[in-house]
């Protein structure tokens, strides 16, 4: 990332003072991490400016132009009325030939196309309109601004190679057969190396996945708080802390060559020691292409099958862990 300060100009609508206020909020966060963010405010407290002059100056000369969609916004450019018209007129040949120069926020709780200028229709922009979604949306914001790309692509692998399959059709046999629609499933069994490998690798994916969900809670609530011991390589021990009072926790751990899986047990007395008792376990299903599932045992409500890890820690969470921290 570049250490030159991306110069970024924001063009809105004098609405009412509460979204006039919350433009300026804007620029003042951009200005922190470090964007040197302008509004028209800005630039007149100072100086005695000719106004559509100034526009045209900043327009021209800035890295990027912040447009906050409103629906009055979205009324004065649909009708070319007053600076925000003026301003529409500067940036539609950006628009044609530099769109990355433009980037659109929607600051609006309707129908979103209410807010949306005809010529903009289409066009992709972020969404600020919920305030519990804004410290989410402005990480966009800032990343779209310094050019950083948000998410990180996974590297492209080596191109499988694929050959034609043979398909041999006996026509007249195949017209005197009743159930040319069944046929014997093709099994694929797993080898005990698979299996270990599999069981490890989900054991330490949903520890990496405990861990992470309860630090982004840990981020949003000050009062939330949590531990986690390892007390082997195939057992761990979360405790969760709600104003620094246990709440509950967990117990992790693999299990036995006879009972293979992953076990859970919940509550705040929890012996590290004896994995004679369980709340939920997770076992695996492989069928018959070799694809694996994933399934609570314990589970007595709604589906018990999964496909992914991400699913099961957000099943567990709500059925055996959020519960408790409302006691």
């Amino acid at each position: 990332m570049s250490n030159e300060h991306k110069k970024v100009f924001v063009s809105y609508d004098w609405g009412t003072p509460q979204h006039e206020q919350w433009v300026f909020d804007l620029v003042a966060d951009l200005r922190r991490d470090g964007v040197d963010a302008l509004l028209d405010k800005l630039i007149t407290q100072t100086s005695t400016v000719q106004l559509e002059r100034m526009m045209i100056d900043e327009i021209k000369s800035s890295d990027h132009v912040i447009i906050v969609l409103t629906k009055n916004y979205a009324s004065k450019s649909d009708s070319m009325e007053g600076g925000v018209g003026f301003e529409t007129l500067l940036t539609l040949p950006d628009l044609q030939s530099n769109p990355d120069k433009l980037i659109f926020i929607l600051r609006h709780e309707g129908n979103f196309k209410d807010a949306v200028p005809y010529h903009l229709r289409g066009f992709y922009f972020i969404n600020f309109s919920k305030d519990s979604e804004y410290k989410n949306k402005y990480n966009e914001l800032l990343f779209r601004i310094e050019n950083v790309p948000l998410y990180e692509m996974t590297h492209l692998g080596k191109k499988k190679e694929l050959r034609p399959q043979t398909l041999i059709t006996n026509i007249q046999g195949a017209k005197n057969r009743l159930f040319s629609d069944i046929s014997l499933p093709k099994s694929k069994e797993f080898s005990d190396l698979e299996k270990d490998e599999f069981i490890s690798n989900t054991y330490n994916e949903m520890i990496n996945l405990f861990n992470q969900m309860f630090s982004e809670l840990q981020e949003e609530n000050t009062s939330f708080r949590y531990t986690n011991e390892q007390i082997s390589h195939q057992k761990n021990l979360f405790k969760i802390y709600v104003d620094g009072n246990l709440k509950t926790g967990f117990k992790i751990w693999r299990g036995s060559r006879i009972f293979e899986g992953i076990n859970f047990q919940f509550g705040r007395m929890l012996d590290v020691h004896s994995d004679n008792t369980l709340n939920e376990s997770l076992t695996f299903n492989y069928n018959e292409n070799g694809e694996v599932t994933l399934k609570l045992m314990m589970n007595m409500r709604g589906n018990s099958e999964f496909d992914d890890t991400v699913s099961v820690v957000k099943h567990l969470w709500s059925r055996n862990i959020e519960p408790h921290l409302k006691e």
